[in-house]
């Protein structure tokens, strides 16, 4: 390894101040690079270039404070791309999840309060594919009720109400799929 290198790493192991800033510098075009290569990918409403650039930079400090400058089998170089890389990867599949749950978020019959709202309609359409406690959490949720109400009215935690939800949502959409 560079000796150069070396001591930049060490350096930002020790938290010397500017270490990292030197060590950013050298490997700017790296993060560039990947962050162009993965820009694309992004869902239109989702994460801005800063975005991704920060999402870099991060794995490039995760990547100076973890690597082991006493193997020999992989350059720091190469250590560092893969952790960007996988960063990237991550943030591009959590902007789809976000992505296709206000998708499912939006495919929820309307509330109550919404002009040809029917409670009924909702229950004759898709009650058949909702457990008990599905269409429970689902008519609470349509009389405004939050996640946590639910799960207090329920007795269950709000992150069962979060699942059930999500699985309701799922469901809709796979019966929407199914009935066009």
């Amino acid at each position: 390894m560079d000796e150069k290198l070396s001591i930049c790493l060490q350096k930002v192991k020790e938290g010397a101040p500017g270490a990292f800033d030197d060590l950013s510098q050298l490997y700017r075009p790296l993060i560039l690079s990947l962050v162009d290569s993965f820009e694309a990918a992004m869902p239109a409403d989702c994460s801005s270039r800063e975005d991704l650039l920060q999402e870099a930079t991060l794995a490039l400090y995760r990547a100076a404070t973890s690597f082991d400058e006493m193997q020999t089998a992989v350059t720091f170089g190469l250590y560092a791309k893969i952790c960007i890389r996988n960063r990237l990867i991550s943030a591009l599949r959590k902007q789809k999840r976000r992505a296709e749950r206000s998708v499912a978020v939006a495919e929820l019959p309307p509330a109550p309060h919404s002009s040809g709202f029917d409670l009924e309609t909702v229950k004759e359409q898709f009650g058949h594919l909702l457990t008990r406690y599905e269409e429970q959490v689902l008519t609470l949720r349509l009389h405004d009720l939050s996640y946590k109400e639910i799960a207090e009215q329920l007795h269950k935690d709000p992150k069962s109400v979060d699942n059930a939800l999500c699985r309701i949502r799922a469901k809709i959409r796979s019966a929407k799929k199914g009935g066009q």
